[in-house]
């Protein structure tokens, strides 16, 4: 969506996993671990250099075998913020260059706690804030239920994923090209700021 009339660059862990895509063809790909606070001024250096005015955060990582030990929770939380340091790093070096900036979410921090009283929670919120605070740029997230990525159906499949929607907001999987169609109005406007935008099947807002 965004390559059609924007150069798009992609950050990922390892970029092997979508290097093949062929909807990503012509998008320059770069491997980059964002828990690696370290080096974030390297990576900032070199964003700076080839100008970045529209950003996407979409950064996490997948608790695996329902544990939620002391290195998980640092690893988790050093990926959603790191992302938001990033981005405030941009802003203060090259000000007024980047106009708009979107986040992914979850549907669930947008339930009372005592529904959802989870670790990942806080720092989904914590993100949101952190995102709807940042002054100077168009600044969104979005909170998407389940959505049927290649991780979300290797991990849980048919079965798992029913049973997840059982006890879910919404009553179906997402497809992933619902949740980039909002995220790509939010990046292409000019009137929502400072929202969180929910997208289950009942909600599309834009």
């Amino acid at each position: 969506m965004f390559s059609e009339n924007h150069n798009v660059l992609i950050i990922g862990r390892n970029v092997k996993k979508i290097a093949n895509d062929p909807t990503l063809h012509g998008s320059l790909k770069l491997s980059f671990d964002i828990c690696d606070h370290t080096k974030l001024d390297d990576l900032s250096e070199f964003l700076l250099g080839i100008g970045i005015d529209k950003v996407v955060h979409c950064a996490g990582i997948f608790r695996r075998n329902g544990s939620e030990d002391q290195a998980y929770r640092e690893a988790y939380r050093a990926t959603k913020m790191g992302g938001v340091e990033l981005i405030r790093r941009l802003m203060t070096e090259c000000p007024g260059r980047i106009t708009h900036v979107c986040a992914v979410s979850s549907l669930f921090t947008l339930m009372p706690d005592s529904l959802v009283p989870s670790f990942e929670k806080g720092v989904q919120k914590e993100l949101e804030r952190s995102i709807l605070g940042l002054e100077g740029v168009i600044a969104n997230c979005v909170a998407p239920g389940l959505t049927r990525t290649p991780m979300v159906v290797a991990a849980y499949g048919e079965s798992g994923i029913k049973e997840i929607l059982s006890r879910s907001p919404g009553s179906r999987i997402l497809d992933p090209t619902e949740v980039a169609r909002e995220i790509y109005s939010l990046c292409n406007q000019e009137r929502v700021t400072g929202s969180i935008v929910p997208i289950d099947d009942d909600t599309l807002l834009l």
